[in-house]
């Protein structure tokens, strides 16, 4: 088949469809990416054909910040998500015309949940899709909440059902002119729910060690496991292979990836304090949010970009934000994880993580302080956690969830 497999987001979001725009190559799908301009050096690592659909935020990073200060700042969750759907909306609508070209000729549209653009250029032509999410809360599960925890099965259902009706609250409105610009009859309602809800497969790329299936799920929601990519041939600076590997107990890891918008400096502080006060040594990521700068003790090393299967199987344990692709990684290398979240669903994963035993209950960004760090890393840093956290990398490892999402795409061929 000629797959197109349409993307959008930050570096989280683009891996996973990198990936397995490869794996399905692999299987002998004629596949290609759509995804942000930025990600065209991504995809050529992997050897996968790109279609770039213009700049993230429009080409102007000023405005993403200012955007991403916002959401950061706001304590409200309904409020935020608005927020970030209004700037998704924007960016969405900015790269339709180059996914309507790009999807005319194919076989199948595959789409990550909140691409609309992915969406909307399926229905336009006629298309069978696919859509695939990187988290659990979509979709209603009996087993756990949205917000990772569980209150039996019939409260589940019932709280599950209610904040799918939430979704429409923040995002109908911010994709209404989406679906106008592809010349969709409108005005439409449900729009995230009905991309997600494919009538011919949709996908949950999340392992089910991590968040359990329902087992009522229909037969055309299928959870396939994370899908990772790994590009082995990448190598690290002289420098910064020495202080991990030479420089005696493996370092921290420590960095909030796409999370601009907040204190850098305030944040920089109050990790650096927190590793003093515990006597370690730690690998800085600096990320969007610029982490890193100014005077900082020798214990830490500051890093641009470090791919997290060459990192974190060398850390001892990793503290994050609670993306889902970086949430993913750690659990894969078997290390405690500490989650200071900062938005969207990383409480979630942050719940989830201290569910399983893996490191302690999220701290919120607003909460950081270097006291609170160091006791967070102290509490991750117990036998039981890393027994947990190995125990979670080895089931993980075991599992092939690009290898599900292959078999279950490739039934679709006529």
């Amino acid at each position: 088949m000629r797959i197109a497999v349409s993307t959008f987001g930050s570096e989280g979001d683009i891996r996973p469809f990198v990936a397995l725009t490869r794996a399905l190559r692999v299987a002998g799908h004629d596949a290609f990416l759509c995804a942000a301009d930025d990600f065209q050096e991504r995809a050529a690592q992997a050897g996968v054909p790109f279609v770039p659909t213009g700049p993230m935020f429009g080409g102007d990073p000023l405005k993403a910040k200012e955007q991403m200060a916002r959401v950061v700042r706001e304590p409200n969750p309904l409020k935020s998500g608005r927020i970030v759907f209004e700037a998704t909306a924007t960016d969405i609508l900015g790269r339709l015309e180059p996914v309507l070209e790009a999807t005319a000729g194919v076989d199948l549209v595959v789409h990550h949940v909140i691409d609309v653009a992915g969406f909307a250029a399926a229905k336009v032509h006629g298309k069978r899709r696919v859509s695939a999410a990187l988290s659990p809360g979509i979709w209603n599960n009996r087993r756990v909440l949205m917000n990772g925890r569980s209150l039996g099965a019939g409260p589940n259902r019932v709280l599950g059902a209610l904040i799918r009706r939430l979704y429409p609250y923040m995002t109908d409105r911010s994709f209404r002119p989406v679906i106008a610009a592809a010349g969709l009859p409108g005005p439409r309602k449900n729009i995230i729910l009905e991309g997600a809800d494919s009538p011919h497969l949709s996908l949950l790329a999340v392992s089910p060690s991590m968040v359990a299936p329902d087992p009522t799920w229909p037969a055309n929601l299928q959870q396939t496991g994370y899908w990772f990519l790994d590009l082995p041939d990448w190598e690290p600076a002289p420098a910064l292979r020495a202080f991990v590997e030479n420089g005696g107990d493996r370092p921290l890891a420590i960095g909030f990836g796409s999370m601009g918008g907040t204190d850098a400096r305030r944040q920089t502080e109050a990790i650096a304090g927190a590793v003093e006060r515990l006597g370690r040594r730690a690998v800085l990521l600096s990320g969007w949010g610029e982490l890193g700068k100014g005077d900082l003790p020798a214990s830490i090393c500051v890093a641009d970009h470090v791919p997290h299967a060459w990192l974190y199987p060398r850390s001892s344990l990793v503290v994050h934000h609670g993306g889902a692709g970086t949430t993913a990684a750690v659990a894969r290398a078997g290390v405690p994880q500490v989650v200071v979240w900062h938005m969207g669903d990383q409480p979630t994963w942050g719940s989830l993580v201290h569910r399983h035993g893996q490191g302690p209950a999220p701290l919120h960004h607003h909460r950081l302080t270097a006291d609170r760090l160091a006791a967070l890393i102290d509490a991750a840093d117990r036998p039981q956690v890393r027994a947990a956290a190995r125990a979670m990398g080895e089931r993980i490892r075991a599992e092939d969830g690009l290898g599900a999402a292959v078999r279950a795409i490739s039934a679709l061929s006529p």
